[in-house]
């Protein structure tokens, strides 16, 4: 099946939407070659990262591609792709936002700050449960082994 041309020359986004959604890989991915750079600048000027951005427009477009069948046709194809994508990367900074990443020195700092703000006692529950879990340590082990 050709891509229908409209009066500009490229093919009608509500038809590609309705063909994508049937899955029709062509096109997908002419919707992708199309606006793939748009996806990306809306990322980009949200993140002020080039990396960030890449990754996010690819989320995106996968986020896309499951949805697609949810385009109705009631606006543009434009403006359902502009608010998916503000919305998919606002929901992203915000789930950062809760959470740093784990693994990192400065995340570890920020958790143990936050939970000790939460928790006052925090310090005393741990040495109690330090005292009862060394106090059941078999006898006779080496103190260097248990003692760190």
């Amino acid at each position: 099946m050709g891509i229908i041309e409209d009066e500009g020359g490229r093919a009608a986004d509500y038809e590609l939407a309705r063909r994508a959604a049937a899955g029709d890989a062509g096109a997908l991915e002419a919707l992708y070659r199309r606006y793939f750079r748009r996806v990306y600048s809306v990322c980009l000027r949200m993140t002020k990262n080039a990396h960030d951005a890449e990754d996010l427009a690819q989320e995106v477009f996968i986020h896309i591609f499951k949805k697609i069948g949810s385009f109705r046709g009631d606006s543009k194809f434009t403006t359902w792709l502009h608010q998916v994508t503000v919305n998919h990367v606002l929901m992203s900074l915000r789930k950062r936002k809760r959470r740093p990443e784990e693994g990192t020195e400065e995340a570890a700092e920020v958790r143990a700050a936050r939970d000790v703000k939460r928790s006052p006692r925090l310090p005393v529950i741990d040495r109690i449960a330090l005292k009862r879990a060394v106090a059941r340590l078999p006898r006779g082990l080496p103190y260097r082994l248990w003692a760190v």
